[in-house]
């Protein structure tokens, strides 16, 4: 059975630094293309859109801003799948999308329903206003956060051919 592996791209352009998780997407559009088992979703940070596109995935990464953890255009990875959320305790105070990503990831632990691989990537962002334009801290951050996701997915691909 050929693996199902998915990005989630949080965020909207015209809020700010919340456009990192689109622009992560398009920086990866031509890498993923070519992975030939990797699908790129743009996701607007809904509860039910998020669990709706982890459905039947054996991995996938979140890719969204985050408010606080850091310095603005700090890279964080958490990993998602043994029941980790993002929150204080990890150093994130929340995704842009806090109360929809966490809510989405609550309840996928609970029903059972997320893949066995998953990972939040976050860049910090500050400006998240409506018609806001991305920080140029968060811009930098768009390169490292790619190579967060495509070293993640070595790593599971890794992982799936040695099991």
């Amino acid at each position: 059975m050929k693996a199902s592996w998915r990005i989630l791209l949080l965020g909207q352009d015209f809020r700010g630094d919340d456009g990192f998780g689109p622009a992560v997407g398009r920086a990866l559009d031509p890498w993923a293309a070519g992975q030939g088992d990797v699908t790129l979703m743009s996701i607007r940070g809904d509860a039910a859109q998020i669990l709706d596109a982890l459905d039947g995935a054996q991995g996938a990464v979140v890719v969204d801003a985050l408010r606080g953890g850091g310095p603005p255009g700090l890279v964080r990875v958490f990993d998602l799948a043994g029941g980790m959320q993002p929150g204080p305790e990890t150093g994130a105070e929340t995704s842009s999308h806090g109360f929809g990503l966490a809510q989405a990831l609550a309840l996928g632990h609970t029903l059972g329903g997320l893949p066995q691989r998953l990972a939040l990537v976050g860049g910090v962002g500050l400006e998240f206003g409506m018609g806001a334009a991305m920080g140029e801290a968060v811009r930098a951050s768009v390169s490292p956060a790619c190579e967060e996701v495509k070293s993640l997915y070595h790593k599971w691909i890794d992982e799936v051919r040695c099991a």
